[in-house]
């Protein structure tokens, strides 16, 4: 009786407890809506409480970035090789290729970009996934 038991027991912990796979790939990981959480410089990250937008990112390449207060929604194009790439374009034609290395925690709910520019404010920001 006991073993039998015991066997049960091991077989709902074994067979029971499936995990909900995680995406490895930045590219499919990265889509849906962000909102920056936090940004500083290495360790030294300054939390933001009441985020001012989001960022969404969706399948066809594009990159939008929505503001709450004045409700404007500005796209860009992106894409995801070993970094994330999001293309500015100024009036006067000229094209900036903003670079980011991208990792992913918490079952993909956080994602944490490092700017690649050397002269940037602040290199490193914290999203956190929004429906």
């Amino acid at each position: 009786m006991k073993t039998t038991i015991k066997l049960l027991i091991i077989g709902l912990i074994a067979f029971g407890c499936k995990k909900d796979p995680v995406e490895t790939d930045p590219a499919k990981a990265i889509l849906g809506k962000w909102e920056c959480i936090a940004s500083g410089n290495g360790s030294s990250m300054i939390p933001i409480s009441h985020p001012n937008g989001y960022i969404e990112f969706l399948p066809d390449s594009v990159m939008n970035d929505y503001v709450y207060e004045t409700k404007i929604c500005t796209s860009f194009k992106y894409f995801v090789d070993s970094l994330l790439h999001y293309y500015q374009y100024a009036d006067d034609g000229m094209v900036f290729d903003n670079k980011f290395k991208i990792t992913f925690t918490d079952h993909n709910k956080t994602m944490n970009l490092e700017l690649q520019q050397p002269f940037a404010t602040f290199h490193n920001f914290t999203y956190k996934r929004i429906n």
